[in-house]
Order: C-alpha cells, then sequence, then structure tokens
C-alpha cells in the first residue's frame, strides 16, 4: 500500500522577502500598500510605522523650531530637514522625524554618515536622555523639558 508521506531529502529556511525602494513604490501605485501608510524600508524590509499623534507632532515643531532658529541665528550652512525621506541605499528609505544636512550637498556621494547597528537594523548614532537632561546643539543648549 504506497504511503501519503514523504520524507524531506534537504532542509529550507524561510527567508523574509526582500523589497527595494522601487518595489515599495510599484506597491503603492498597485495599491497594495494605501497611500496614508508611512512605511519605511530597512534592510530591504518594510516597516510599517505608527500614526503620528498629537504629542509627537508638537514636539517635532518645537524642535524643527528650536533647530531652525540655531541655525539661522548661528549663519550656519544646514538644512533642516522634517518628515522628508532619505535614501540612503536601494534596500534602505528612510523618513526621520527630523534631519539636519548640509545645504550644499548636491549628490549623495558628498553624504559621510555614520551608523551603529543596535538591532542588526539601519540607525543613527542613539543616545537616550532623560526629561531633565540639557541638550548641546550647533552649541545651542536646552532643556528637553522645554520641547516635551
Amino acid at each position: 500500500m504506497p504511503t501519503l508521506t514523504k520524507k524531506r531529502t534537504s532542509q529550507y529556511t524561510p527567508k523574509p522577502l526582500k523589497f527595494t525602494i522601487l518595489k515599495l513604490q510599484k506597491m503603492y501605485e498597485v495599491g497594495i500598500l494605501e497611500p496614508d501608510l508611512r512605511t519605511e524600508l530597512i534592510e530591504g524590509e518594510p516597516i510599517i510605522m505608527a500614526p503620528i499623534g498629537l504629542k509627537h507632532m508638537k514636539i517635532v515643531n518645537k524642535l524643527n523650531e528650536f533647530l531652525s532658529k540655531t541655525i539661522f541665528q548661528k549663519n550656519l550652512d544646514y538644512i533642516v530637514s522634517v518628515k522628508n525621506p532619505i535614501k540612503i541605499t536601494n534596500n534602505n528609505l528612510l523618513y526621520p522625524d527630523i534631519a539636519v544636512f548640509p545645504k550644499n550637498i548636491n549628490n549623495k556621494d558628498e553624504i559621510v554618515e555614520k551608523y551603529t547597528n543596535p538591532s542588526k537594523k539601519l540607525f543613527k548614532d542613539i543616545h537616550i536622555y532623560q526629561k531633565d537632561d540639557e541638550i548641546n546643539i550647533f552649541g545651542s543648549s536646552f532643556k528637553l523639558i522645554d520641547i516635551l
């Protein structure tokens, strides 16, 4: 009598699908992903981001105001970019709350960035602060509690 089960002769390890920015854009175009869905691409993996709440929005706005004012007052050649995409590679597309970069960057080859890899993903150096900490940016200080 024939048996219904077969023995596996090789081992298969499932692997997550990896995407490029172009494939992610196509998923939006054909309606697989909704237009309002905030999605970052980290090491080829689409990451659905949480919706932005009112408190989050207020903090980002205050930080943007502080950074923009500091850069203007010190006449620095930097731009504050809020919620805009940063393409690092074809497999990494980030939408940081705030990014600061030199005004005179003409192409991505001129961008020098240092990344750490704390959780096997792509992240900028991460610093954790307490509410009463003072933070120094471009030689100007502010208390974190004033932004919160």
